[in-house]
């Protein structure tokens, strides 16, 4: 469970060919900017880039692949190209050559996932990290040494990792709607009513859905995993009420009840059954005594100037 929804829970593995060091990370999903934002967490956490990558065929990673043609995904390539590595996707059916990290993932569901319980998807990825460490200082059933160890002579022969990191958002640029949301999978979240029907910026990473317009953030929201969700914030809506043409109606009677009072509220009910132009004649009637007062007060004035009768 996760935000009082049942969710999948997605595991990425990678671990280090020589010291088998290995890194694991849960995500609630598979989009096309989580992969990048875990290969990253997988980096950091080793210190270094390996020289040479290998994957799955899945299609974070492989776009298209005609025998040894291979089309990789930009977002892998742009990641590859930044942290100095090489990628290579494995022949498909040939689990031969990823038993690296195969054994892992099953080393993980049967060792980590099975019989265990998870308050939530925190504590999950508690438990995750407390059984990572000490994965990574057993000692490994083909090599017969502990990972940890290996690692020690392994990570100076990684590449060191740059000093910046790439942004793995994900980017959208949907229009707002007349409802004033935006949609991001099948979620719709509340964007300020004053960008109805406007083009935004939405980033979504793990944590957080952020909308901006003209380069400002105009809101932000917690990430919904759930499916078909109305995710809103009361303060989005404030003013629009007051804007609406049934709010200035209202308004506008009520001024016209201040100025005439019960005689006039008689005269109201004969008026609307007398006409179907009702909001301007509330109109004329508020505005009358002003306008009166103002001619009366012109008047006045020219009765001063010399000369006047």
């Amino acid at each position: 469970m996760h935000q009082g929804v049942p969710c999948k829970i997605y595991a990425f593995v990678m671990v280090l060919c020589y010291s088998r060091e290995l890194y694991v990370e849960f995500s609630l999903a598979t989009q096309l900017s989580d992969f990048p934002r875990c290969h990253q967490n997988a980096l950091r956490f080793f210190g270094g880039s390996p020289k040479t990558n290998g994957y799955d065929n899945l299609s974070s990673v492989v776009l298209t692949r005609r025998g040894t043609d291979v089309t990789f995904n930009e977002n892998l390539l742009a990641l590859a190209g930044h942290y100095c590595f090489e990628p290579k996707a494995c022949w498909p059916y040939r689990p031969n050559e990823k038993g690296v990290v195969e054994r892992p993932i099953g080393y993980l569901k049967h060792n980590f996932w099975a019989g265990r319980t998870f308050r939530d998807f925190d504590d999950l990825i508690a438990q995750g990290r407390a059984w990572l460490a000490r994965a990574n200082q057993r000692v490994h059933g083909t090599l017969k040494e502990r990972p940890c160890d290996r690692f020690a002579y392994e990570r100076p022969a990684l590449t060191p990792l740059p000093t910046t990191s790439l942004n793995p958002d994900w980017v959208l640029f949907p229009r707002v709607t007349k409802d004033c949301v935006i949609r991001v999978a099948t979620n719709d979240y509340s964007v300020p009513w004053q960008l109805a029907r406007q083009q935004v910026e939405v980033r979504v990473d793990a944590q957080s859905v952020r909308i901006y317009h003209e380069g400002k953030l105009a809101a932000e929201h917690a990430r919904s995993y759930g499916n078909y969700r109305q995710i809103a914030k009361p303060q989005h809506y404030e003013g629009l009420w007051n804007r609406q043409p049934s709010a200035h109606f209202l308004r506008l009677h009520q001024a016209y009840r201040e100025t005439y009072g019960e005689i006039g509220e008689r005269f109201f009910q004969g008026l609307s059954r007398a006409t179907v132009h009702l909001e301007q004649a509330l109109t004329d009637l508020v505005t009358l005594p002003d306008l009166s007062a103002r001619r009366c007060s012109a008047r006045d004035g020219m009765g001063d100037e010399p000369g006047s009768l």
